[in-house]
């Protein structure tokens, strides 16, 4: 539709996979031990994390045909073996691992012997360097492992307010580098990002947010057993996509596409649109969500009455 050549259009594909709901926390799970948690916001934060190790594959599967279109050589196989199944294993498998070293470290070993107790939230940032630098060394998807990492540091002790500690120190990190990275993109949209936007790029664009992002997820999630309002609102959120611009600038940095600069053009497109589209409906969507799942609960005797009408007075 687009009339991008075949490496371009994978590239496309690739690189609009990876979400980033971190850019409305109504839609991300909150801190450890949080009450308010529910199917959306866990879909949306497992989806994130788990979709920017699961697009590298084919990130890298764009690059691979495209040198193989000057080339002619055989590359699937290779591709096959090491882009999608060992450096997704190598992801997951270093993730667990580092998991459980640091949650020996943490908690266990200090009960043990004299090992000084670690307190400090920076090392949940260290921690994700650590797990990042490691997998990548060995070839695996260090964004992988460091999904993993957490999942399994957060699976020991689960109660202790470390775990909490720890969320709170990366949530500030993560904003402060989202607000510089959103600076950037603002001056991005003024110095011609979108110079090379033509009107087909334009309803393409707004076809993946409408259409695309919403019918296919639908699908994905239509046995799930959730409300229909819930498997709405996982479909229709999920995308602002600053991580794509990591994405495209790696594979980019790899081999020339004749279609860069339009690639730079769509994605800016969209990630603008997403930010503002999502950003403005996140809060309202997830009050809505919260009220009518408080008023269930209350009508199956599980909340008491004000604790009922408490989301619908916010909203």
């Amino acid at each position: 539709m687009l009339a991008l050549a075949p490496a371009a259009a994978i590239l496309l594909g690739a690189v609009m996979a990876p979400t980033d709901p971190v850019l409305a926390e109504q839609v991300q799970v909150g801190p450890p031990n949080d009450k308010e948690e529910d199917d959306v916001r866990f879909s949306l934060t497992a989806e994130a994390g788990l979709n920017d190790g699961m697009a590298f594959p084919f990130t890298w599967l764009a690059i691979v045909v495209a040198v193989a279109a000057g080339t002619s050589e055989p590359w699937f196989a290779e591709w096959l073996l090491r882009d999608l199944i060992y450096r997704i294993l190598a992801g997951v498998g270093m993730g667990y691992l580092i998991g459980r070293g640091l949650a020996y470290l943490i908690f266990y070993l200090p009960r043990k012997v004299a090992f000084p107790k670690t307190r400090d939230g920076f090392v949940g940032l260290s921690a994700t360097l650590v797990s990042y630098g490691v997998t990548e060394m060995i070839g695996g998807y260090g964004f992988m492992a460091v999904f993993f990492t957490a999942l399994t540091l957060s699976s020991y002790e689960e109660e202790h307010e470390y775990h909490t500690e720890m969320h709170d120190f990366v949530l500030q990190v993560e904003r402060i580098i989202m607000v510089v990275l959103l600076i950037l993109f603002g001056g991005s949209l003024v110095s011609g990002i979108l110079d090379h936007l033509t009107w087909n790029d334009v309803f393409v664009s707004l076809a993946f947010l409408f259409v695309i992002r919403p019918l296919t997820s639908l699908v994905a999630i239509y046995n799930v057993s959730c409300s229909w309002r819930e498997k709405m609102a996982i479909s229709f959120f999920g995308i602002r996509g600053i991580g794509s611009f990591f994405y495209l600038a790696f594979a980019l940095s790899k081999i020339d596409f004749v279609d860069a600069d339009r690639l730079w053009s769509i994605v800016g497109f969209i990630v603008m649109v997403s930010i503002i589209l999502h950003g403005v409906t996140a809060s309202r969507v997830m009050d809505y969500l919260d009220s009518t799942r408080r008023r269930i609960l209350y009508r199956r005797g599980y909340l008491k009455k004000q604790d009922a009408d408490s989301g619908a007075n916010k909203l």
